[in-house]
């Protein structure tokens, strides 16, 4: 059976890939609206625009995954991002006015560009992370891997749901909708962002607690700020969004099960507010 789930997972893995690259050849297509709102079934938007082995393929991760993978909690973490993904994806091949052509691979791979580290807005939040120091004191809050090495990989996969939905979909259908206000637009994201986080393993009441709530807010503002600059080019939000979150996890790591924080230039790294 475990076998079977990794053959499975790396098989979905490269259907998905390979398909993200077959471009649309359907003469007509959803609005992008549309075609974002039927990809709540996995896939389901990518078939409207006419790219039915990449719908198909994203059925067969998602859905599939449901049945073929043991549930716990990171599997249905992995799952949910790229369920939200898909929702991007489908809505910025049906025309999106206000969405970067890069593919699933490369908006993924953004994660782990160096390059990405040196935009002037990608640094912000990092930057922010390294500054929260203290002698003592450490996030006890869990969301990933107890595992230093996997815990980049996982948390891209976070990345790269959450801006693909709230960045590429929510934020610039919003401002559309909105009469085209920015503002508007990223405000209602920021929110819907911070309290979608209800929804993971564990954050039910947590994710309304008023500081986390408010923080998660602006961290969403800043990245629709980062996105809109550019030009909803999501790969930097992608980037600085990931190591935020690894920063926290890192910290949680310190020792087994949490502990002391792990040491950056002499200091420990202090951090309450998990992705």
């Amino acid at each position: 059976m475990i076998q079977f789930r990794k053959f499975y997972t790396v098989a979905s893995i490269v259907l998905l890939i390979s398909a993200s690259f077959h471009p649309s050849k359907a003469e007509a297509k959803p609005s992008p609206g549309i075609a974002g709102g039927l990809s709540l079934v996995p896939g389901l938007g990518q078939i409207s625009n006419g790219d039915t082995l990449e719908g198909v393929a994203w059925m067969a991760t998602i859905l599939g995954g449901v049945f073929a993978l043991n549930l716990n909690s990171y599997n249905k973490t992995a799952l949910t991002d790229l369920w939200m993904y898909n929702i991007y994806d489908a809505y910025r091949d049906a025309g999106a006015h206000s969405a970067a052509k890069n593919s699933l691979l490369e908006n993924w791979v953004s994660a782990f560009n160096p390059l990405n580290f040196w935009g002037p807005y990608s640094t912000v939040p990092l930057v922010y992370q390294a500054a929260m120091i203290a002698p003592s004191g450490h996030s006890d809050m869990a969301i990933g891997p107890n595992n230093k090495l996997s815990t980049p990989f996982y948390m891209s996969f976070i990345a790269l749901g959450e801006e693909g939905l709230f960045r590429g979909f929510v934020f610039p259908g919003l401002t559309d909708v909105f009469g085209g206000s920015a503002v508007v637009g990223a405000t209602t994201s920021s929110l819907s962002f911070a309290a979608f986080h209800a929804l993971y393993v564990g954050q039910s009441s947590y994710a309304f607690q008023p500081n986390i709530f408010l923080m998660r807010t602006a961290l969403g503002l800043f990245y629709c700020w980062q996105t809109y600059h550019d030009k909803f080019d999501l790969r930097k939000s992608i980037f600085s969004h990931t190591w935020f979150d690894v920063l926290v996890e890192w910290d949680r790591q310190g020792m087994p099960g949490g502990g002391q924080a792990p040491q950056l230039t002499g200091f420990a790294i202090k951090t309450q507010i998990p992705f």
